[in-house]
């Protein structure tokens, strides 16, 4: 860079702010977004694809969309979260109660809600503390409701089949089941390939929710995503 003339320099830079438009992700946002406004009769989106094509941009997107177009100030559409590996190797459900809670925790009726709940212990499942346990589920459950949470978005999700006995992973999708009957919020779980595990759990699983594959581009594929042939060499397979 220190031997480039000014005008290479520029020109450099403005190469690198080059931005091209990926129409995959822009069907993969527009399924996305119809599902969150559409999600009668199921209760999860799964949203998986190797690593690097884009899904975490395309969550963001959707994400800071629907609070733009929401201007009401208690409302929150979308929460964004991430599914972290615990230390102990497995998922705890801890860890998305506080997450939600602490995405919402600039409104006051969460605000409220954590001054009972951010001193207790950590809980444990069949622990002396499982009182605490559920009223940080309740909590959650409370928030949701109270904001207009129209869905719940985890990126990597296929962190939430590293579960130990006696749970399985079916018993995870029971559980976002649940929270989506009790609060009408679509969990949509973003991942790799992994989370195609859920989807042959059994038939009940597979019949709760829907899937979606965000591929790679191929360079020998002249196929649009809509099924349109095209000279364009960006389309999927």
């Amino acid at each position: 860079m220190a031997c480039m003339t000014l005008e290479t320099r520029t020109r450099l830079e403005g190469f690198k702010a080059v931005k091209v438009k990926h129409p995959r992700l822009d069907e993969v946002d527009h399924q996305v977004t119809q599902a969150i406004d559409e999600h009668a009769g199921y209760t999860h989106l799964l949203v998986y694809g190797p690593s690097g094509v884009g899904k975490s941009t395309v969550i963001r997107r959707i994400a800071e969309r629907f609070g733009a177009d929401d201007s009401h100030p208690a409302h929150v559409p979308v929460v964004l979260i991430e599914a972290r590996p615990s230390d102990t190797g497995t998922y705890v459900r801890l860890d998305y109660y506080r997450q939600v809670l602490l995405a919402l925790k600039a409104h006051v009726v969460v605000k409220e809600l954590l001054v009972n709940i951010t001193t207790a212990p950590t809980p444990t499942r069949g622990s002396r503390h499982a009182t605490e346990w559920l009223d940080l589920r309740e909590a959650v459950e409370h928030a949701l409701a109270r904001l207009h949470v129209q869905a719940v978005i985890i990126d990597e999700a296929q962190h939430l089949m590293q579960v130990a006995a006696p749970l399985k992973p079916a018993d995870q999708l029971d559980w976002l089941k649940s929270m989506t009957n009790r609060t009408n919020v679509l969990h949509v779980l973003v991942g790799t390939y992994d989370l195609c595990d859920f989807r042959n759990l059994h038939g009940q699983a597979a019949r709760r929710g829907r899937d979606l594959h965000f591929p790679r581009y191929h360079i020998d594929s002249t196929r649009r995503p809509n099924g349109r042939n095209s000279s364009a060499r960006y389309a999927i397979s």
